[in-house]
């Protein structure tokens, strides 16, 4: 029964376009025309026709069951995820280190960030430090500071312990 009604449904909308590109004449580039208007409005009827077939479902649903039971609402389960979280899928367990300067880069959304990280119980598997006022702004370890060249050195001193580089041959 849904799907005749459906099918009705969108014969009705089909003839409805019909009648109405009739007005052009009958040559190659009108037909043309009029079948590319066709495809663009059946493009358009299918999330029409979606939420009519669900309205039906409801309906059918109401009708065979009503009589022994109340039905509030009638919901669908959708599709399973798009992506499942892998705790143990790539690059699930990697370490991570955030360098950020408290002036240039919005603090809060790092705050938040490492704040995140904690309650996902990550704690050892990140490092971080917001930098103070750093000469420079954004670019701060960049320069030949002092404090430039601690913030690379804490860089290096990490990639050595997470990333275990074999030594070069001498």
């Amino acid at each position: 029964m849904r799907s005749v009604a459906c099918s009705a449904a969108l014969i009705l909308s089909l003839a409805a376009g019909f009648a109405q590109e009739r007005s052009q004449p009958a040559t190659l580039d009108g037909i043309a025309a009029r079948l590319a208007a066709l495809e663009q409005r059946l493009e358009g009827q299918s999330s029409a026709n979606d939420a009519l077939a669900k309205q039906i479902d409801d309906l059918l649903w109401y009708q065979r069951v009503g009589d022994i039971a109340a039905i509030d609402k009638v919901t669908y389960t959708g599709p399973p995820p798009r992506v499942i979280p892998n705790p143990t899928g790539q690059g699930a367990g990697n370490p991570l280190i955030i360098h950020a300067y408290d002036e240039d880069v919005n603090v809060l959304e790092v705050e938040h960030l490492i704040k995140s990280l904690k309650a996902a119980g990550k704690q050892d598997k990140f490092e971080y430090k917001i930098y103070d006022a750093a000469p420079g702004g954004h670019a701060f370890n960049r320069l030949d500071t002092k404090l430039a060249r601690d913030s690379r050195l804490e860089v290096y001193r990490f990639l050595a312990r997470h990333l275990n580089p074999p030594r070069a041959p001498r």
